[in-house]
């Protein structure tokens, strides 16, 4: 399948996700997160906050989750974790090759300062939001833009306002599966009526540990992303995409 290339992408957020299968020791991660505050200077950790019950009461205790790090400009994340590094890029979206680009770099710094370790997860995220002008009070017909929605049965009264739907499923290929989320959304536009696709194409286990082989397979699991946006999406809704 030929790929398209849009002049405005729906895109508002996207992911690459690594997990490994080990943790990097404190002062590692704390070394990684240094030299990454040259790219990504503004820094948050996240803590994560667990909570036991006993006889005695309740005992509350705090731990570094993962660092939230951002350029100056907001629009490239990296959250480094123990465990996990993703890369997050919000509008406007570079394109793959700038994206996959600044990935490699980031990946390979984490390699270089913390060992290079087994990826027990890898992903591929890609959040979309279709804006539909429309006439205040005027319902939106979701199959006219999307192909994933409702399927109701004849209950009488208005038409459906809003609904979110999530699935699931195996892809058969490269021992992937997505998870797919769609629904309605606030629209950030005056007149406009919005709709969420966010396709998430993860594969667990049996990843490659040799670089050449793992940029690969992220490329392969882009291509079964857009596969998945194309077929959910409908021509009324690529005709808003090269407005």
């Amino acid at each position: 399948m030929m790929e398209r290339v849009y002049k405005k992408p729906p895109i508002v957020e996207a992911v690459i996700e690594f997990v490994f299968a080990s943790e990097l020791k404190p002062e590692v991660l704390e070394k990684v997160r240094q030299k990454f505050l040259e790219t990504y200077p503004l820094s948050t950790p996240t803590m994560r906050m667990d909570v036991e019950v006993n006889d005695q009461g309740a005992k509350i205790q705090r731990s570094l989750q993962a660092h939230r790090m951002t350029t100056k400009e907001a629009v490239d994340t990296a959250v480094l974790g123990a465990s996990s590094l993703a890369l997050i890029r919000e509008p406007p979206y570079c394109g793959w090759e700038a994206f996959i680009e600044r990935t490699r770099i980031d990946f390979r710094l984490l390699q270089k300062l913390g060992g290079v370790r087994e990826i027990s997860r890898i992903g591929v995220r890609f959040v979309n939001r279709i804006d539909i002008p429309i006439a205040p009070g005027q319902p939106l017909f979701f199959p006219q833009y999307i192909g994933i929605y409702p399927s109701l049965p004849d209950i009488g009264g208005e038409p459906l306002n809003s609904y979110l739907i999530n699935f699931d499923q195996p892809l058969g290929k490269d021992g992937c599966k997505v998870i797919l989320n769609s629904g309605t959304a606030s629209s950030p536009l005056i007149n406009h009526a919005s709709l969420m696709l966010d396709i998430d194409v993860i594969k667990e286990g049996g990843i490659p540990r040799q670089d050449d082989a793992v940029w690969a397979l992220l490329d392969r699991i882009r291509s079964y992303k857009n596969l998945i946006f194309e077929k959910c999406i409908t021509p009324d809704s690529r005709a808003l995409f090269n407005r």
